[in-house]
């Protein structure tokens, strides 16, 4: 069983002819999506941690459009762009969610139209499409890994990502996604590396508890008070709380839809049992 699951005009065309509202396709869908999730792996880490993104592919071609929902445990983001570094989690955010990107894709719909001429080779072709990325449903903890690696030489990028105390997540949320819960974020800890690659260095970290932030450093562990001493150039791992939870964690289960952010089915009756 995939964890993902897309979105087709032939599939959306059949939840609508079995009565789901035109506005709650796309929510039927990544709710299954999340409930066969579920069934493979349900614990307090997908509790805790498990998000859900939307992404959109659209055919330049023959305009043929897919939307495809899959799960998260973290977000990993790139910090450096086409046009160099970038300095804010803000500008991170803004490169990799709800902007418009050319990628290229194999189109289900040029494939079936090119399938003579596919057959006489082994390579699938490829299209140019419009792509964008936005986030769908957000955990009560967010865990975003900064990529500060150099991907061939391992070498560590040393330039300043500022990662603010407050993170407010709805420029980044799809719009036609409804939360169960604002998505406004607390810092509540970070893991710093101070080195210059991946394969040397040191790592720390700091956490919140209580109000009070305590940093690690292997096994010694001091106190700096109601705000955290940030080195932006080293932090590597961000962990944000989500406010409006109260500090509890609802535990999940794959046969009762309450328990998910999804919108509760009552809203399109009998449509989650007919997919």
């Amino acid at each position: 069983m995939s964890r993902t699951a897309e979105v087709t005009p032939c599939s959306r065309h059949k939840l609508e002819a079995a009565g789901c509202p035109t506005s709650m396709v796309e929510e039927v869908v990544a709710s299954q999506c999340w409930r066969i999730g579920l069934q493979r792996e349900a614990s307090i880490v997908t509790d805790a941690y498990q998000g859900q993104t939307r992404t959109r592919n659209h055919c330049r071609q023959c305009q043929y459009s897919q939307v495809r929902f899959e799960p998260f445990l973290d977000l990993s983001l790139c910090t450096i762009s086409d046009t160099g570094p970038l300095g804010t989690l803000a500008d991170v955010l803004t490169a990799t969610f709800n902007r418009a990107s050319a990628v290229s894709w194999h189109c289900p719909q040029c494939q079936i139209d090119v399938r003579a001429w596919a057959a006489h080779t082994s390579r699938v072709p490829q299209v140019s499409a419009g792509q964008t990325c936005s986030l769908w449903k957000l955990p009560p903890t967010l865990m975003v890994y900064l990529k500060r690696y150099d991907g061939c030489s391992s070498a560590k990028l040393g330039h300043s990502v500022e990662v603010p105390m407050e993170l407010d997540l709805t420029p980044w949320v799809s719009p036609s996604s409804r939360q169960k819960v604002d998505p406004l974020y607390e810092l509540v800890g970070v893991v710093e590396h101070e080195g210059n690659s991946l394969r040397h260095g040191h790592y720390t970290a700091q956490a919140r508890r209580g109000g009070v932030w305590h940093t690690f450093d292997d096994s010694r562990v001091t106190s700096s008070g109601s705000v955290p001493h940030l080195r932006h150039d080293r932090v590597t791992l961000a962990f944000y709380q989500r406010r409006g939870d109260g500090g509890a964690l609802v535990r999940q289960d794959p046969e009762t839809p309450a328990t998910w952010p999804h919108a509760h089915p009552a809203e399109w009756g009998s449509t989650l049992h007919s997919m």
